[in-house]
């Protein structure tokens, strides 16, 4: 891994900081590949794809001699409003290779610096599921739980290690039934393609219409194909009745998991059920690949607590789309909380209380996430 010139900010005896601000880095992904949670959103690819919407990158990788042994990606840019500063986020790390405190606190001091560096004000912090557990270190370093979630609180894993025959049998049956019914009316899936990007738009703005969400930019879905399609991490499934496309999905494979990432549905021909037979050619694909989880992505943090406590869900909090996950039969899996920092101490109050709201009120989740994806150039979107 190549230093930048920025190079050595931090060190101690064992362990030296390098800065880097390159977007492609292959060493970075390989160790990714290698540790303990690592995560798509942290890879060079990730930030390239980012980097198209505006935002810019720092990454900070802790050395052992020329061996990485942690790190992370930090992705920061101005809010809209011009004095509100920038706003960063670690999403699914820091990375670490082996677990030490030192070196807990190295990067965490690194990542902190960076960001003052850069002029950052509100930073969100989420750790990785499967890596060391640091939330304790944050907290030592004036982290706080943050009312706002830079990612998902919850998700559903389905364990591919079983036979598709064992796999089949935890569905829950209306699954299974509806699953058995698509293939029987006819319902099959292909794989797409760049020129599928068009199609796959259309669909998704149609399910957004239904189910009231900010649908990504056709300009955002390209850029998503053709940087990470390449580098075989998308995947994109269609799936149709008799030449006629209903159904899609864009999926992200990465170390161990194939990750359920958008999903599209036209909304016609329901009693076919397409979605389920997708689903299930996405699952056969990943495990005859060698993938050990499907990640169905989010469900509610409200029903995936009551499940895990073995509570039962509040019926308002139980959506289509979370019976439809269920009824796979995946384990559902809390993720670790996000932390936020505020640097100025003065601002602490009024921003956490900004961002809180933000995420609570219908609006302002449209307007954050619209942040997150707004593109630089008018021209781009």
């Amino acid at each position: 891994m190549t230093r930048s010139d920025k190079s050595v900010k931090e060190s101690t005896p064992e362990f030296t900081t390098g800065y880097m601000a390159a977007l492609n880095d292959q060493a970075w992904d390989q160790f990714l590949l290698e540790v303990p949670g690592g995560d798509h959103t942290q890879s060079s690819h990730w930030a390239t794809l980012k980097s198209q919407s505006g935002w810019e990158l720092e990454r900070l990788v802790v050395m052992r001699g020329d061996q990485p042994v942690a790190g992370a990606q930090m992705l920061f840019r101005s809010l809209p409003f011009a004095t509100a500063g920038k706003y960063g986020y670690v999403q699914n790390g820091p990375a670490f290779r082996f677990e030490s405190l030192d070196l807990q606190r190295q990067i965490l001091e690194a990542i902190a610096s960076a960001a003052k560096r850069h002029r950052v004000r509100y930073l969100a912090v989420m750790p990785p599921l499967d890596g060391m557990h640091i939330e304790q270190d944050l907290t030592s370093f004036g982290y706080r739980i943050s009312a706002m979630s830079i990612s998902l609180k919850s998700t559903v894993l389905l364990d591919l290690s079983r036979d598709l025959d064992d796999i089949m049998a935890g569905m829950k049956s209306k699954t299974r039934y509806n699953l058995r019914l698509g293939l029987r009316q006819g319902i099959t899936v292909r794989e797409g393609n760049q020129s599928d990007i068009g199609l796959f738009h259309q669909l998704l703005r149609a399910t957004s219409h239904r189910q009231h969400f900010h649908a990504d930019d056709e300009a955002y879905l390209n850029d998503f194909w053709r940087i990470l399609s390449p580098v075989g991490l998308c995947k994109l499934f269609v799936a149709e009745h008799e030449g006629d496309p209903l159904s899609a999905m864009l999926v992200v494979p990465f170390r161990n998991s194939v990750i359920y990432k958008r999903g599209a549905w036209g909304g016609k021909r329901v009693k076919l059920r397409p979605n389920e037979v997708m689903h299930w050619h996405a699952i056969q694909w990943a495990k005859a690949a060698g993938y050990d989880n499907y990640d169905f992505g989010g469900l509610d943090p409200v029903v995936a607590r009551a499940i895990v406590e073995k509570r039962e869900p509040p019926s308002q909090h139980v959506s289509s789309v979370a019976r439809f996950k269920l009824g796979f039969g995946g384990v559902v899996t809390l993720l670790p909380d996000t932390y936020d920092y505020v640097f100025n101490p003065v601002l602490r109050p009024p921003y956490r209380v900004l961002m809180a709201g933000v995420r609570n009120w219908s609006f302002g989740r449209r307007l954050f996430d619209r942040v997150r994806n707004y593109r630089r150039h008018r021209a781009d979107g």
